[in-house]
């Protein structure tokens, strides 16, 4: 975050803050130079990230890429469920998350219980690592079906006592509920996994006194379900 900072400011010298600002979706590319004198791992934000990288064993490699699937916080069930396959099984992911904790490649989320985050430069250099390992149509699945569980757990029977946890729960998830239907619309053959999770959502929704949002979701899903035109005649 310093480096970017840094670098930042550098930029402000030749560009007004408005046009870094409008650029800083492409950080990779606008945040380059530095001081001369610094190391050159520090010379650019990638070239501090393939650092930060290199530094990783093979197995918090992988699974830096894979986390990259996640959106906003995370927990350990949720990587265990999500992100472990060979060769980092359920067994070795709280070890290999520890250590990319330790090399701050994984942050603890503040105040949000035992759950994780990956800074957004960190994510976008680890989705470029996963898009290359062929296995993002595979992760983005299991995401779509953990996702997809927990909110029809709330929608089975909203009048149940352990609903209120459950809605908490999915309060904590907020933003990996919406990647989870943004994946299952664009993903080939999801989309009734889309229009399952829009509706069950329906319930979550209401009960987070939005449903604005609810009806954004059932409208986006409606073109993806072919829809039924009755027995033929």
């Amino acid at each position: 975050m310093a480096l970017a900072i840094e670098l930042a400011t550098v930029r402000l010298r030749a560009i007004p803050l408005e046009q870094l600002a409008d650029r800083l979706d492409d950080r990779f590319r606008l945040l380059t130079g530095g001081r001369r004198a610094a190391l050159p791992h520090h010379q650019t934000i990638r070239g501090a990230t393939e650092w930060s990288y290199d530094l990783c064993s093979p197995d918090e490699q992988l699974l830096w890429a894979r986390l990259t699937v996640f959106a906003g916080s995370f927990d350990v069930e949720a990587v265990e469920q999500v992100c472990a396959g060979e060769p980092v099984d359920r067994p070795d992911i709280l070890a290999t998350l520890i250590g990319l904790v330790d090399k701050s490649v994984v942050l603890r989320a503040e105040g949000q219980g035992v759950r994780y985050l990956l800074l957004e430069t960190i994510s976008e250099f680890g989705a470029e690592k996963l898009a290359a390992t062929g296995e993002q149509a595979g992760l983005r699945g299991r995401h779509i079906e953990r996702y997809l569980a927990m909110a029809a757990a709330l929608a089975q029977d909203p009048t149940a006592e352990d609903q209120l946890p459950r809605y908490r729960q999915l309060r904590l998830e907020q933003a990996n509920l919406r990647a989870a239907l943004d994946y299952a619309l664009a993903a080939p053959g999801r989309q009734r996994d889309a229009a399952r999770l829009a509706n069950s959502l329906s319930v979550y929704w209401q009960m987070a006194s939005s449903p604005g949002e609810g009806r954004y979701w059932l409208d986006r899903r409606l073109p993806a379900v072919t829809p039924w035109r009755g027995p033929p005649c």
